[in-house]
Formats: structure tokens, C-alpha cells, sequence
């Protein structure tokens, strides 16, 4: 039921378990998977699914939601893009990023006092959480206008400023990475 949905929420965590036979914890993952398709305005329940798993590897994922088409929003995590065709055909998987995720390593950055770039990003993106508080629950209508009329050109001028900023960054370096 949760490979039916038009869009599902994808995350992984670690969490300790009993190695057999040792007495020692090792690192096991639990993989959850979200259908809530109540905020744009459909009908039916929630979904959660868990998926307990030894490893973190791609190839779990793609067990997990294999035959799937729709969108997949995730943290940024890489072995979620084997999900998505390579030539972005919309017939697979759209992966969907998070702006939350995006920004937490900026907020650090900012935070720390430690990088300028960090720090105007994370005042550049302060409208598109006052653009989604404005439309939270409303009409999937309303809120694709209301992103369109406000969080786009937010967006734009967020890659514009890391497109100028970027090359004059080493790639090795925090503002870079984020």
C-alpha cells in the first residue's frame, strides 16, 4: 500500500541491536517509509512502514520500494538517487529534497560565525518556511500558486547566489559541502 501512493517520505536511522551470540550492540538501520496524502488533500490514512535492516546500502532501498513511480521526498542521503532514472524521466521515481535538510548544514555554518555564504543562505530561506506556514493546509490549488508566486523566485535567487559563490569556494570546504 505505501508503493501506491503519489508521494512517499523516505528516512533511515540507526538503531543499536544485540549482535547474536556476542552480547555487544551493533549498528543496525531502521528504514520508514511515510504515505500521508492528508495534507494534499486525499482521503486516505496515513501509512508508516518499517524496515529493519543490517545495512545502510543503497540496494536496501531499492528492494524496499522496488516497482514504485512517484515522488520520494528524501534528506539527500545518495542511495536513494538509484531510485530515479538518470535522464529524469517521470515513468520512475522523482526524488523530492528537503529545504529542512538543505539547510541544517548552512545553519551550522551560520551558527558558528564561520562562513558568510551559510549565513546569507539561511536569511534567503527564511521566506519559503513564511510562504508554506501561509498555505499549510490549505488547498493543494492555493499552495501550488502561492510557491510559485513566492517560493520560486526565493529559490532562484538561492542558486544564483551559490553559482557565484561556489567557484570562488575549495571543494573541500564546509560552505562548499553544504
Amino acid at each position: 500500500r505505501i508503493k501506491q501512493g503519489e508521494r512517499v517520505f523516505a528516512d533511515e536511522t540507526t538503531l543499536p541491536t544485540l549482535a547474536p551470540g556476542s552480547g555487544k550492540a551493533k549498528t543496525a538501520y531502521l528504514w520508514t517509509y511515510v504515505r500521508d496524502d492528508r495534507p494534499f488533500g486525499g482521503s486516505g490514512p496515513p501509512i508508516v512502514v518499517y524496515r529493519f535492516e543490517d545495512s545502510r546500502a543503497g540496494e536496501c532501498v531499492a528492494r524496499h520500494l522496488d516497482g514504485y513511480r512517484g515522488i520520494l521526498q528524501v534528506d539527500g542521503y545518495a542511495a536513494y538517487n538509484r531510485l530515479a532514472r538518470s535522464d529524469r524521466g517521470n515513468d520512475g521515481v522523482m526524488l523530492a529534497a528537503c529545504w529542512s535538510h538543505v539547510r541544517r548544514k548552512f545553519y551550522e555554518l551560520h551558527a558558528a560565525g564561520s562562513s558568510v555564504i551559510a549565513s546569507q543562505t539561511v536569511a534567503q530561506m527564511a521566506p519559503l518556511w513564511a510562504a508554506e506556514e501561509a498555505v499549510r493546509g490549505q488547498d493543494p490549488a492555493v499552495r501550488i500558486t502561492a510557491r510559485q508566486e513566492k517560493s520560486a523566485a526565493v529559490v532562484a535567487a538561492l542558486f544564483a547566489l551559490w553559482e557565484k559563490e561556489l567557484p570562488k569556494l575549495s571543494g573541500k570546504s564546509k560552505p562548499a559541502e553544504a
